[in-house]
């Protein structure tokens, strides 16, 4: 027996008996969107802001596709061992897109779900989110196998979409807090990465009587007039 049939029927030993397995999930990788830089002003325009409003805000996006929760929702799943387990989506929860499928859903980043029916480090008990362009979280994914996890019904329109900040973008945004005499006070707070919480707040005082214009990193500002309740002013 020549070595290419005994390679073939070694390969026929090894794989023939087994039992077929289903077709792997073919997940195209989602790209991350051209950086995007956004102010909320237009130089030379005159605004009125009133206190606890942004006066200005200037941001440099990289955003990559998500969704975002509508409503709070309580879904079954049934595990690979048989177990049945809930979990809770709350309204205003995000999920960053990381692959597409073939038929045109959306894998997101999902759940940590612990299965007594899988041995397998703690860490790596990982769901993701199969949600569909119409917002149905239609179905999840065992991150390492990429077997699916049943569900018991599809949480109809339970997602919108959104775009969701990725590490490297920033928030930057000056906030009006009133007028003391001749003194207005503002706040700098500067967002990162994921924006869910300010990276810096600093509370600043401005003298009138020393000057009519503040400035703002890299723009300057003309304070018109200021009460305790308004501020109007221009960008530069």
């Amino acid at each position: 027996m020549d070595k290419r049939s005994l390679l073939s029927l070694s390969l026929l030993i090894l794989f023939g008996c087994a039992a077929p397995r289903p077709e792997p999930v073919v997940k195209i990788p989602v790209n991350v969107r051209t950086t995007e830089i956004v102010d909320t002003f237009s130089p030379g325009n005159i605004q009125v802001k009133n206190v606890g409003e942004t006066m200005v805000e200037r941001s440099n996006l990289i955003l990559k596709k998500g969704f975002i929760a509508k409503a709070d929702r309580r879904i079954k799943l049934r595990m690979a061992s048989g177990l049945e387990k809930t979990i809770d989506i709350s309204k205003g929860q995000t999920v960053t897109c990381n692959y597409i499928l073939k038929d045109g859903s959306s894998v997101c980043s999902g759940i940590s779900l612990a299965d007594p029916g899988i041995i397998r480090p703690a860490y790596l008990y990982y769901y993701q989110f199969i949600i569909d362009e119409s917002g149905n979280l239609i179905g999840l994914i065992d991150s390492i196998s990429n077997d699916p996890v049943p569900m018991d019904n599809v949480a109809k329109f339970l997602f919108g979409k959104t775009d969701i900040p990725q590490p490297g973008s920033y928030k930057r945004e000056l906030v009006y807090n009133g007028k003391s005499r001749e003194t207005i006070k503002v706040s700098y707070r500067e967002y990162r990465d994921d924006f869910t919480r300010p990276a810096l707040n600093q509370d600043l005082s401005y003298d009138l009587s020393e000057s009519r214009e503040i400035a703002f990193r890299d723009m300057r500002i003309d304070v018109l007039d200021a009460t305790n309740s308004s501020i109007t002013f221009r960008v530069k």
